[in-house]
């Protein structure tokens, strides 16, 4: 069997590779292996149902992700939940940025003048009012590389 993560992402991965794939209906991806080809269409095992599916060859696929990368959207999520402010594209880059800069809910506080001077080089934006936030409700460090 290929390794879940060894298709790059490019062309059509081989049969029995776990994939993930569009579903647009309920808008959510969907983790599958790909078990065999037609001219037009992909047969797969659907891997939360356990049953098989007919795709057609022009869904949307890519790569499972990896568990830092699940691990970096879950802890966005979660900063993201505990924000006053409601700015969809704008908070989710500030929270992007944050966890990107190595900033964590734990250890010991950190003076928010570093965290602008972060927020300022990567976003460009004031945010102030979102430091104040965070800094009120969370103990922010920095990760040691």
């Amino acid at each position: 069997m290929t390794n879940k993560n060894e298709w790059n992402g490019e062309g059509f991965p081989e049969p029995n590779t776990h994939v993930e794939y569009y579903n647009p209906i309920p808008k959510m991806w969907r983790e599958i292996i790909i078990t065999a080809y037609g001219k037009q269409f992909m047969i797969a095992e659907d891997v939360l149902l356990g049953s098989e599916c007919v795709l057609s060859k022009l869904v949307k696929l890519r790569p499972l992700k990896t568990q830092s990368q699940s691990e970096r959207e879950e802890a966005i999520e979660v900063m993201k939940s505990h924000s006053a402010v409601t700015g969809g594209a704008y908070l989710s880059k500030l929270c992007e940025s944050l966890y990107d800069a190595g900033y964590r809910k734990q250890g010991k506080v950190v003076d928010a003048k570093e965290v602008e001077e972060i927020l300022y080089s990567e976003l460009k934006l004031h945010p102030t009012v979102i430091v104040e936030y965070l800094l009120k409700h969370y103990t922010i460090t920095r990760k040691v590389k």
